[in-house]
């Protein structure tokens, strides 16, 4: 690739590290598991792939447009862990002494700063590779932008992937999580309409325009009933499902080369931390 990308979905990688990895501390009992598994992942990913080209996204917080559409967006998430919390001021220090580009914007989800890098980057001709497996990123994914899975991190997850698992094409992903809701973003869709039901309907009508438009010719009594009336929710979950596109966050491709590595700093950092073998690596990389 004369110019690959890798978008990290930040925040993502490092729950998954901390829920992952138990009972890692630094020698002063820091709780390290975070970082340590988001080190490891990225550098996984980049011996994998090679990119010429990184970002790490990270979370602003929910945009007001969402909140205005549903006050309770995510309201049911649990607290994040204080040990996560304290962790993560430690992973912007590694990100810096890495030369490794990482945004995060006030009032702007990571899911929508990726988009619009994305789409910007590919509309620019670079092959972009997003680090999730958020399904709401889903709905990018296309001839020119895939995803790496983190427990799949050799493969690349592309549009025929997500018909297997979804039952959709990438383009009707934000129609089906309309259908289903998504309880993981508190949204509530139309109720007794699973993700199976959601796929079959899409695939005889296209879009929930087109089973409205057709709304008659659905077959089963039962499934015609439950969408009646469920217009206004479908459409306000369209517009919260649907990721936003900042006009700012366009691709420029020189801002995401790998900057110089501060490579004394990332030792000192690799010991304080008690990550001995990460530090070994940089210090005699002819013997590994």
């Amino acid at each position: 690739m004369s110019d690959s990308f890798v978008i990290y979905d930040g925040l993502s990688l490092i729950y998954r590290s901390f829920f992952a990895i138990k009972k890692l501390n630094a020698p002063d009992g820091f709780p390290t598991n975070a970082l340590f598994g988001f080190i490891k992942t990225l550098n996984q990913i980049n011996k994998r792939w090679k990119p010429n080209r990184h970002l790490v996204a990270l979370d602003g917080g929910s945009p007001k447009q969402r909140l205005d559409l549903l006050p309770e967006y995510k309201a049911n998430r649990t607290p994040m862990p204080d040990d996560l919390r304290k962790q993560l001021p430690i992973i912007e220090e590694y990100l810096v002494l890495s030369g490794i580009p990482f945004l995060r914007q006030i009032g702007r989800e990571a899911d929508d700063i990726i988009a619009s890098v994305a789409i910007s980057a590919s509309v620019s001709g670079a092959e972009v590779m997003i680090a999730s497996s958020d399904k709401d990123l889903f709905q990018l994914v296309d001839d020119r932008v895939s995803m790496i899975m983190p427990l799949q991190p050799d493969q690349l997850f592309k549009a025929a992937d997500v018909q297997c698992k979804m039952g959709v094409s990438p383009s009707q992903i934000v129609d089906l999580l309309s259908l289903t809701g998504d309880s993981a973003d508190n949204i509530d869709g139309v109720d007794g309409i699973g993700k199976k039901t959601a796929a079959d309907l899409l695939k005889e009508f296209n879009t929930i325009d087109g089973i409205f438009e057709n709304i008659s010719r659905i077959k089963s009594d039962r499934i015609r009933s439950l969408l009646l009336g469920k217009r206004d929710l479908l459409e306000r979950n369209r517009n919260i499902v649907r990721l936003i596109l900042y006009d700012d966050c366009s691709y420029v491709s020189d801002k995401y080369r790998i900057s110089k590595v501060n490579s004394n700093g990332l030792v000192e950092f690799y010991m304080k931390y008690g990550m001995n073998s990460m530090a070994r690596d940089m210090l005699e990389p002819e013997l590994f």
